[in-house]
């Protein structure tokens, strides 16, 4: 789905790209939560940028959309062997 627990129960999620285009998850009280692979980089809940490596527990509960899109490509800094 494109979000995996940091650490067990920590709260605590990090945003990679769903292998999925989109899915819906009903939670018990009848609200949803929409997941979607996203075509604009990082990860944004509910139409707000989101902190791609800390999306909290409680946010995801109240979400109503998250859509999470690839990570910008970033260029490998030179390589310079030690002398």
């Amino acid at each position: 789905l494109g979000f995996y627990p940091v650490v067990s129960a920590s709260g605590t999620y990090v945003a990679g790209l769903p292998l999925v285009r989109s899915a819906v998850l009903t939670r018990t009280d009848g609200s949803r939560l929409e997941i979607l692979r996203g075509k604009r980089p990082g990860a944004w809940l509910d139409g707000q940028q989101a902190e791609i490596t800390a999306l909290s527990h409680a946010a995801l509960v109240r979400a109503r959309r998250l859509e999470i899109g690839a990570a910008p490509a970033t260029a490998p800094p030179p390589f310079s062997p030690a002398h």
